[in-house]
């Protein structure tokens, strides 16, 4: 079976929210799908996942009085999405940052490396599940791990230790 998809753009007086037609082709049956009008509030929140996100200083002072403009913007103030780390099979990215360095993304894992406070031994152990994440409840139902969270682990809960999307590794503390 070969499936081919081709999207071209369609020329109409309805602007953007009517403007794209499907060519789908399966096994040589042609069928033209017209997807309905995009709606308004829609496109406006595709906008906002696609606008760029900077660590420029802002446009106003805290009275909402606009900042005179002094240069232009640079490209070593746009940010880069951020990384919800998760438990799940290993991956990471190595990434090119500013003056040549790198940094490590952790985005699933499902290891850490655990320090018995008392002991003072370190160990690999597997992660068995996700107790809670106090940054945030968004990110406390989607189970993210970033610093501060508690997984559970064979020897018991661990408090998370590092940043795992700026180190690439998950390390953390035994509670209690």
């Amino acid at each position: 079976m070969s499936h081919q998809l081709k999207i071209r753009h369609v020329e109409s007086e309805w602007e953007k929210n009517y403007f794209t037609l499907i060519n789908h082709n399966l096994d040589n049956n042609k069928k033209i799908l017209k997807i309905s009008s995009i709606n308004t509030f829609i496109s406006k929140i595709l906008r906002m996942i696609i606008m760029a996100r900077t660590h420029a200083r802002s446009k106003r002072k805290y009275t909402s009085k606009k900042y005179k403009h002094f240069r232009k913007k640079r490209k070593r103030e746009l940010s880069r999405p951020t990384i919800n780390p998760v438990i799940g099979p290993e991956k990471r990215k190595k990434q090119r940052t500013l003056g040549g360095n790198f940094k490590l993304r952790l985005f699933s894992t499902q290891e850490i490396n655990v320090t018995d406070i008392s002991t003072n031994k370190t160990s690999r152990l597997r992660i068995l599940g996700f107790e809670s994440n106090a940054a945030s409840k968004d990110l406390n139902r989607r189970h993210v791990l970033t610093k501060g969270a508690i997984v559970e682990t064979e020897l018991g809960n661990v408090i998370v230790t590092s940043r795992p999307g700026q180190h690439g590794i998950l390390n953390g503390v035994l509670l209690g």
